[in-house]
């Protein structure tokens, strides 16, 4: 499968420092004409063997309704693995871009 180019913007969460799982926010642009705003950049918790955490990232989704209100569902979110590998290499890239030019 040939993916369409994709840019990533990030904003990075202020927060004390590993107070927080949630590290900024993240837009998409596939293609130059489709955008996915608001996706979360999160560090999952570190493991009792004493292992760091991974980023990973929350497309956007809103929660169900009536019975389901209890489940969250993905408004936009990439389809195949491959396309998902791709856009968290773009976000996670440019989120330790702005990282190291922030002197963080």
């Amino acid at each position: 499968m040939n993916l369409p180019d994709i840019k990533a913007a990030v904003r990075i969460f202020e927060s004390e420092a590993g107070a927080a799982t949630l590290l900024g926010f993240a837009d998409l642009t596939v293609g130059g004409a489709f955008a996915i705003r608001g996706i979360r950049i999160l560090k999952s918790k570190s493991g009792e063997d004493g292992e760091p955490g991974h980023i990973f990232l929350s497309f956007p989704a809103k929660p169900g309704k009536g019975e389901k209100q209890n489940q969250w569902y993905e408004i936009a979110c990439p389809v195949t693995s491959e396309a998902r590998k791709a856009a968290q290499e773009a976000i996670v890239a440019a989120y330790e871009e702005v990282k190291r030019s922030s002197g963080e």
